[in-house]
């Protein structure tokens, strides 16, 4: 399905931007609803405004849902670099809990450890992508 307006780099980039910006807020979000109370409500909120901010400056609906591709080669280059060190963050973390947890007896669950991967997996993602884009400025 085509965009029905030309995409241009300008585009690219604030929709990387919120991306990322996303990313931290999703990571937010999920810290708030581990800690809860009025500090969860707080995050939350945070996170679904940067979540509306990413679909507004959304170029197109083939960005969310297909394979994210740049038209412009250096925000591939920039988004694939996150990428790469989101799964180096998320393969250490599972590698980490394995080891970590696997003779202690603790009270964590299996679905707590789950969110905290997924909380280091958006920070380390949103991180990257605006400390990249910080860097090319």
């Amino acid at each position: 399905m085509e965009n029905s307006t030309e995409v241009t780099p300008q585009m690219e980039y604030a929709f990387l931007k919120a991306g990322g910006h996303s990313a931290l807020g999703l990571g937010l979000g999920l810290t708030g609803y581990l800690v809860g109370g009025t500090v969860g409500i707080v995050c939350l909120s945070i996170m679904v405004l940067l979540l509306i901010r990413y679909a507004w400056v959304t170029p197109g609906w083939d960005y969310v849902f297909g394979e994210i591709e740049f038209k412009d080669e250096y925000y591939n280059h920039l988004y694939a670099r996150a990428c790469k060190k989101t799964l180096v963050v998320i393969l250490f973390a599972l590698g980490a809990t394995v080891g970590f947890f696997e003779d202690r007896e603790l009270e964590l669950s299996s679905y707590t450890v789950v969110i905290i991967i997924s909380i280091f997996a958006c920070v380390v993602n949103g991180v990257s992508i605006l400390w990249l884009l910080r860097e090319s400025e």
